[in-house]
């Protein structure tokens, strides 16, 4: 087990590094071009790139001929996933997708489709031999409900920073 842990680390670093340094030289130009909030787009940046590093080593745990490619899953498939440990996990890894887009872009609806696509290059990445990776639908599923999951936190958050905003407006402007 120890062994495993290891072995995953030798490339988890080196595949992080891959992206998170450019992520790190991209941050400022993507907040002065999109007016995005900074600290949180930094944050973001390195969630996505310990992602990417997570689903992009390569691991000797499948192999190629396990499965390849993108197909539309069935029922029963949805069930398993959900019941199994990899469903969940997947669903955990991606709701700071969600949360830390929308902080950082204030866009909802962007939000999704960019953890959606993001979802959808990461399974079709993991489909090379040399990441020798499982790519399945069912995790593009798994990933778009964290999403989604996060992006409601991120709206919900937002609704309870705007009402108090509201209501602090509201006690200034009566006395």
């Amino acid at each position: 087990m120890l062994q495993a842990m290891i072995k995953t680390m030798t490339y988890f670093i080196p595949t992080f590094l891959v992206f998170a340094v450019p992520g790190f030289f991209l941050w400022k130009p993507l907040v002065r071009k999109f007016s995005w909030r900074p600290k949180t787009t930094l944050v973001f940046l390195l969630y996505f790139a310990v992602v990417l590093g997570l689903t992009l080593s390569p691991s000797g745990g499948y192999s190629i001929a396990y499965q390849t490619g993108l197909s539309l899953p069935e029922i029963s498939d949805i069930t398993h996933m959900i019941n199994s440990f990899e469903g969940p996990l997947n669903i955990l890894l991606f709701i700071p997708f969600g949360l830390l887009s929308v902080l950082a872009t204030r866009k909802y609806w962007q939000s999704l489709l960019a953890g959606f696509l993001a979802s959808i290059i990461i399974e079709l990445l993991q489909g090379i031999p040399f990441i020798s990776r499982a790519s399945v639908t069912q995790d593009v599923i798994s990933n778009l409900v964290g999403t989604i999951i996060g992006v409601l936190i991120a709206w919900l958050v937002n609704s309870l920073i705007s009402r108090k905003k509201d209501a602090k407006q509201t006690d200034i402007s009566e006395k």
